[in-house]
């Protein structure tokens, strides 16, 4: 199985235990780096490493 390398809002917000209007907030004010696919908001996994060793 090949690893996953940007993940959904909502995939990130059920991993971390943490809700969704959190992780867009963290987007909005650039805490948190994304990448916008027409409507779709998806993290890329660098970014959710980063998240993780904050």
């Amino acid at each position: 199985m090949e690893k996953k390398k940007f993940y959904a809002i909502k995939e990130i917000a059920t991993m971390l235990g943490v809700s969704k209007s959190l992780l867009y907030a963290m987007v909005n004010k650039r805490k948190l780096d994304a990448v916008r696919i027409g409507v779709r908001i998806l993290i890329p996994e660098d970014a959710l490493k980063k998240l993780l060793a904050a």
